[in-house]
């Protein structure tokens, strides 16, 4: 993935944060996964609203299921 000078920084504190969060508090496998997807070059791409509300409410029920 191509990032700018300001985006490099921004990558690295979130990941530095991320990890730190995963270390105290322990994430999901579940949660690693979406944060795996969210890396993916597709993840970038807008998606259309419709999809978007469709896999929001998925996800809420998914979540109350748990």
């Amino acid at each position: 993935m191509d990032y700018s000078a300001g985006q490099v920084g921004l990558v690295q504190r979130l990941k530095s944060q991320v990890s730190g969060l995963r270390v105290r508090h322990g994430i999901s496998l579940s949660a690693r996964a979406e944060l795996r997807r969210e890396q993916r070059p597709e993840a970038t791409r807008d998606i259309p609203l419709d999809c978007a509300i469709a896999e929001g409410l998925a996800w809420l029920g998914r979540a109350q299921d748990c």
